[in-house]
Parts: structure tokens; C-alpha cells; sequence
């Protein structure tokens, strides 16, 4: 778990980098390079994009879930591409990786959302599946990342489940930025 300060640079990992929400969570990235680095994206299939924003954001590691598609991604020295049933809990747990945004669909994410927090990651979901479906996995680790942190410094804002689990679609956004 790395000390957040404000003002700190947060390295990030997207899962779901080529669809919708995932392009449109790069364009926020990548117009606040400062405040963000992107350290790892995974993608299902579309290895162009997903080459095009390699070479946008000079991530360390890749992952594509597709393997024909994976096969045929050309990628430049020093881009890890990481490959099999567990590459997006690899990117999710990975060292350099401070926040995990998941922008994939359906309960693919599941796994890598627990094994995110597992290592004491901050993870923002536009996926709701993972939280209806594995909301009763979720949240007790949530809720133990902010219990550790509360007994070093009850005021840290990380002392709340709500800053280790963040929903980034718009309704689950609304409600969330409300209890906050």
C-alpha cells in the first residue's frame, strides 16, 4: 500500500482500455500527464487501438484477452505483455500501480477488483456487475484497507471504505460523491 499525499502523481492500470469508457478515461489521463501516469492497460481484442495507445502512453505492461489478437500486437522494447487467465490480476496487483480503474464489462473484473484490494490498491469501476455480483467479496476488503489505515490516523481520508472503492459511472458516481 503506497502513502498517498496530495498533489502525489498516481500511476495507473485501465482495464477496459479500448472501449467507451476506457478511451474516454485516457483522454482524462492524458490531459492531466502531471497528475497521472499510465503504468498498464488490457484490452479485449482490439490490438490496433490498443497499439495506438501504447504508443500514446508508454505503459509498462499490456494485456490483450483476445489471443489471435494478442499474437498479432506489435509492441515497442520495454512493453511487458502479460498473457492468460490471470493477466488482469497481474496489471491490477502490480507494483508500480497505485490506482486500478476498471472499465471492463460484465464479471470478468471481478478477480482483478479483489486482488487490486487485496494488495492495497485504490480501485475506481464503471462496472457494475462486479459490485452486484461480488459486492459481498468487495466490500469486506474495502472496509479492511480503511479499518488499517484508521488505526494508524482515524482522519486520514483513506480511513473510509469510500476512498479504496470508487464508482466512476454516472449514477453510481452521483450517489457515491454524495456520502462522501
Amino acid at each position: 500500500m503506497r502513502e498517498w499525499r496530495a498533489g502525489s502523481r498516481q500511476r495507473v492500470a485501465l482495464l477496459g482500455s479500448t472501449g467507451s469508457i476506457g478511451r474516454q478515461t485516457l483522454d482524462v489521463l492524458g490531459a492531466a500527464p502531471a497528475r497521472f501516469e499510465v503504468v498498464a492497460l488490457a484490452a479485449g481484442a482490439d490490438h490496433g487501438a490498443l497499439s495506438a495507445q501504447v504508443a500514446a502512453f508508454r505503459p509498462h505492461a499490456v494485456a490483450l484477452a483476445d489471443e489471435a489478437a494478442a499474437g498479432r500486437l506489435v509492441l515497442p522494447p520495454g512493453v511487458r505483455l502479460e498473457r492468460g487467465a490471470d493477466a488482469l490480476e497481474r496489471l491490477a496487483t502490480r507494483d508500480d500501480v497505485d490506482l486500478v480503474i476498471v472499465a471492463t464489462g460484465g464479471i470478468v473484473s471481478l478477480r482483478p477488483v479483489l486482488a487490486a484490494l487485496r494488495a492495497g490498491k485504490v480501485v475506481a469501476t464503471a462496472n457494475k456487475e462486479t459490485l452486484v455480483a461480488g459486492g459481498h467479496l468487495v466490500m469486506p476488503l474495502a472496509r479492511e484497507l480503511a479499518e488499517r489505515v484508521a488505526r494508524r490516523d482515524a482522519a486520514d481520508p483513506f480511513a473510509s471504505p469510500l476512498a479504496w472503492l470508487r464508482p466512476i459511472d454516472s449514477e453510481h458516481s452521483a450517489l457515491w460523491q454524495c456520502l462522501v
